[in-house]
């Protein structure tokens, strides 16, 4: 009995199921026509991106020497500090370089050439030119603006901002409207990434084939010569800490060695076991001094010569492509996402409207 009422439950579940999507091919039908539409008209809408990749192999990091060590044994029996010697920029950090502002600015600042123009172009304002002001981005960025963002364009109606000419310190970015808008689309459109080898990937999308290519490989180029600098400044660091670290030592070793000299000279005449365990002493005092001063000295030339042969390299194993066939926007992807959200919407719409339905039909029984 109760198996019975069971199969009729489910029966009746997949009549009403069944009757509900076909009630409801109307709406699915309406939906899907405008979700491909709209997914076409964003896919003609969108900018086409060309991607070009470029593959490193970074150089690995010098490990201390043995000097080194040796030094910090004689810097802590003389109770004086060294510090720790850097090996390098790590590669893990490669991406914090090329998403600093300097780093991009000075890629934006140069000329690249495009695939449609045999000309060279500044690439901040090809970028302005095509993404940050293409259509479907103005576009969005109005409705934006009119929507979620009407409380900021009221703000900026009452009080627009005024621009002052100021002067900055040294070492200090000043960015205007449009440089902030392209560094802001190139953060977007470069990225790096270390795979489970070690090897560096670097990836550039852009709009024009040819300049996606010379810009992966800029960008290789750039991140060479900052990881350099960064490097020399640091070892040179370094160096200028040994040089200090050199002058204490010989500083230490003269008053030493005068103080063992004036001892010998005032008590020459003197054979006393005293006068025997002071000069002890003070020779021991001297060869310590002597020892810091040559180790600290050995590690100050070792550390000059290490300086270029040290460099961090980056050796490029796959070169970039210049591949004229755009990785975005895909036209399947956005057709398939299209009839599926309007398949989605037009169910929910018709699922409403049902429930209004049912609804009024309520009250008025």
């Amino acid at each position: 009995m109760d198996q019975n009422s069971t199969n009729s439950v489910h029966e009746f579940d997949l009549k009403d199921l069944f009757l509900f999507v076909i009630g409801a091919r109307k709406w699915l039908i309406f939906g899907a026509s405008i979700g491909l539409i709209l997914s076409i008209l964003i896919y003609l809408l969108s900018p086409k991106e060309y991607t070009s990749t470029i593959k490193l192999l970074p150089s690995n990091s010098s490990s201390s020497s043995s000097s080194s060590s040796l030094l910090k044994q004689f810097s802590g029996l003389a109770g004086v500090s060294l510090g720790e010697s850097s090996s390098g920029i790590a590669s893990y950090q490669y991406s914090t370089i090329i998403s600093s502002k300097s780093f991009r600015l000075s890629l934006v600042k140069n000329k690249y050439h495009l695939i449609k123009d045999s000309s060279r172009v500044v690439l901040q304002e090809y970028l302005y030119s095509e993404l940050v002001e293409s259509p479907i981005n103005l576009t969005l960025d109005f409705i934006k603006s009119y929507t979620i963002g009407l409380p900021g364009t009221i703000k900026y109606w009452l009080s627009p901002p005024e621009f002052k000419e100021i002067y900055y310190d040294e070492g200090v970015i000043q960015l205007d409207i449009i440089e902030l808008a392209v560094l802001a689309e190139l953060n977007e459109l470069i990225n790096l990434e270390i795979d489970a080898n070690g090897f560096v990937l670097i990836t550039v999308s852009m709009p024009d084939p040819i300049l996606a290519a010379e810009l992966s490989n800029n960008v290789y180029l750039l991140l060479t010569k900052e990881v350099r600098e960064l490097y020399l400044k640091d070892q040179e660091k370094q160096i200028d800490f040994l040089i200090g670290k050199k002058n204490v030592a010989y500083n230490e070793l003269i008053s030493a060695e005068r103080e063992l000299n004036n001892w010998k000279d005032s008590n020459s005449n003197l054979v006393t076991e005293k006068v025997r365990s002071i000069e002890r002493q003070l020779t021991a005092k001297y060869n310590l001094a002597y020892d810091i001063y040559s180790t600290v000295s050995t590690e100050l030339e070792s550390a000059k010569i290490k300086l270029n042969e040290n460099l961090p390299v980056m050796t490029v194993i796959d070169e970039p492509l210049i591949i004229n066939k755009a990785t975005y926007p895909r036209l399947l992807f956005f057709l398939v996402a299209g009839v599926f959200i309007g398949c989605f919407f037009g169910f929910a719409g018709y699922f409403i409207l049902r429930m209004v339905h049912n609804f009024k039909k309520g009250l008025n029984e």
